[in-house]
């Protein structure tokens, strides 16, 4: 799913809020999309511009720029072998790269007229794309904003006949793999069988929302929002089990702890929050941000990572007290969105935007307090 710990570095993503508003600031080893061939600089149907040929090799080294223009999201595959981004513009707009060597390999042709978000199954056989369309209206009735692609071939699986507007901001697998949860433009979030696309659930919800996420034991459902709160949904009802009232503006991100003790919100006032995670109460709150806090990922139980709009990446660690204190900080040289984990949790790769588009791989141990 969109927060699963798989891969070997953290990324963040450049380019637009999930809502579609402007930031502010293989035949590699291991398998995977390798069977999709070797190389290649993309380009694309559609008329999409060749990139620079610099990105058909990325380099994987610490602090090493890869200039590969906006992405909106960013997934490594569960084995550590593949990177995966979703772009802006025409079809095919899905990158991959092979990790071992930084090879560029074969696009996907992902959906829509921009790819906003992808994500690899747990078992790594399956990559979700998220997407849409920029406009309303005409194209607004295009269904295929989610699409499943086999990773051995990088063929398209089955369309996911998603109803949330004329984009989808996410894609998230269950942890076991069994279902996903899809979101974007407009209410319902809705969930779906991934063996055969079939719909489990479906969640009248007000507003846009920007994520959604399981909970550890997939029996519940976190939405974040453009309404001004997070909730938590209970599949089983298909009822709200849990509303978090707003301590910000709006909230852009919201994720379960690996143990469901707790979630972490964040807000376009620069506070991210941390609530009970059985009752909803607050437990704390804070801020210590320079800008509007994009993305939370939670690093085991007691590490929180997260990432600004005007580029500013940060760990916070829970103390003895069981507060949460800042404890690492790295910039980029522009706006960044969104966040992946390696599975050691020692490693991040952040993307930059505005005059310094691509991505970065940075060790946790080099964040400067």
């Amino acid at each position: 799913m969109r927060k699963a710990l798989s891969g070997v570095f953290l990324v963040l993503a450049a380019g637009l809020a999930c809502d579609g508003r402007p930031l502010q600031p293989g035949a590699g080893p291991g398998g995977g999309l390798g069977g999709i061939g070797a190389g290649g600089s993309g380009g694309g149907a559609g008329g999409q511009p060749e990139e620079p040929v610099r990105c058909s090799r990325i380099a994987t080294g610490p602090v090493a720029q890869n200039p590969c223009g906006q992405m909106n999201s960013l997934a490594y595959s569960p084995d550590g072998q593949l990177l995966v981004g979703g772009t802006e513009g025409p079809r095919p707009n899905v990158r991959v790269w092979r990790l071992s060597d930084g090879a560029r390999l074969p696009d996907i042709d992902g959906v829509g007229d921009g790819t906003f978000h992808v994500a690899f199954s747990p078992d790594g056989k399956v990559l979700a794309t998220a997407g849409g369309y920029r406009i309303q209206g005409a194209l607004s009735g295009l269904p295929e904003i989610v699409k499943l692609w086999n990773v051995a071939d990088g063929s398209p699986l089955r369309t996911i006949w998603a109803t949330c507007g004329h984009y989808a901001s996410t894609a998230a697998f269950s942890h076991d793999g069994a279902l996903l949860v899809t979101a974007g433009f407009e209410g319902p979030v809705e969930v779906w069988r991934v063996g055969d696309g079939s719909p489990v659930a479906s969640i009248s919800y007000p507003s846009g929302a920007t994520s959604a996420a399981f909970s550890p034991d997939d029996t519940k459902v976190v939405v974040a929002g453009v309404d001004s709160q997070a909730t938590v949904w209970d599949l089983a009802t298909g009822t709200q089990a849990m509303a978090l009232p707003a301590t910000s503006g709006a909230f852009t991100d919201a994720a379960f702890s690996p143990d469901a003790s707790q979630i972490a919100t964040t807000g376009p006032n620069s506070a991210v929050a941390v609530w009970d995670g059985r009752t909803g109460s607050l437990q704390q709150t804070f801020q210590g941000n320079s800008s509007p806090v994009s993305h939370v990922f939670w690093l085991g139980r007691d590490r929180l990572i997260t990432n600004e709009r005007y580029g500013a990446v940060r760990e916070w660690t829970r103390g003895g007290a069981g507060d949460f204190t800042a404890s690492g900080r790295w910039a980029t040289a522009g706006p960044s969105l969104g966040l992946a984990v390696s599975p050691d949790e020692t490693v991040l790769a952040v993307s930059g935007g505005g005059d310094a588009p691509g991505f970065w791989f940075v060790p946790v141990a080099d964040l400067t307090r």
